[in-house]
């Protein structure tokens, strides 16, 4: 179900660039590392979606790419562990997006590099919304892991698969 893809030097300075130019801003806890590795989640999708075109202008803010004729949003984590079904997919409380799709991909953190990702799969941003269930900030999870900020979750499970999409295209 899932799409591995290999983490390239020419991936990770891409998206190196595109984090430096993201301010520090109040409103968000995530760091430098963590807006690269969303980005890396991008440069994942675009090699297995090359047709994609990057949003432009304002948009940036409420999608990030069109395929097809939909606007597709990519949300990323940083794993140190290969994804399993169970696993939950996050959007964040606060994110104010407006696509058509979510897709979900996870990169590998590994002796402090980054070898190797997943583009997990998709959902309609509707289905998302009839089916995902609140975290709130503080919560602890199965995984061990404390939710650092209200979150809308799924399971990958729930995820349809990027190989239905690639037959489509």
């Amino acid at each position: 179900m899932f799409k591995k893809i290999k983490i390239t030097e020419e991936m990770i300075k891409t998206a190196t660039k595109r984090a430096a130019k993201i301010p520090n801003t109040i409103n968000t806890f995530m760091d430098f590392e963590r807006h690269k590795v969303g980005f890396i989640g991008e440069e994942m999708f675009k090699k297995v979606f090359p047709m994609a075109n990057e949003s432009v202008g304002n948009n940036v803010y409420y999608y990030d790419y069109i395929l097809g004729k939909r606007k597709v949003e990519i949300k990323t984590k940083m794993c140190t562990t290969i994804p399993r079904m169970d696993y939950e997919c996050s959007i964040y409380n606060y994110f104010e997006q407006d696509p058509d799709y979510y897709f979900f991909t996870r990169v590998m953190k590994k002796n402090g590099g980054y070898p190797y990702g997943w583009v997990l799969g998709f959902i309609s941003a509707k289905k998302f919304k009839d089916i995902n269930y609140y975290v709130p900030k503080g919560q602890l999870q199965p995984n061990g892991f404390v939710t650092r900020t209200d979150t809308w979750n799924i399971r990958i499970s729930q995820l349809g698969a990027v190989d239905n999409i690639l037959n489509k295209l």
